[in-house]
């Protein structure tokens, strides 16, 4: 199925979750933030919440700073 991932259009090989999105491709890392289709996921529906074809999906990295 296509999807869009962070502007990029890309070939995922079947439909699964967003957590299992996420780990393929940045692996666990802390401070991170996903929107599906313009609307943020919190963290703990990652598992339970489906990709489709064609969703666009980004992911942003926390970074604190001072």
């Amino acid at each position: 199925m296509v999807i869009c991932l962070n502007g990029l259009t890309q070939q995922y090989p079947e439909q699964g979750t967003l957590q299992a999105l996420i780990e393929q491709h940045y692996g666990a890392r802390p401070g991170m933030a996903v929107a599906l289709n313009n609307e943020v996921i919190p963290a703990s529906a990652w598992a339970t919440t489906e990709v489709k074809p064609r969703d666009r999906i980004d992911v942003f990295q926390a970074v604190a700073g001072g």
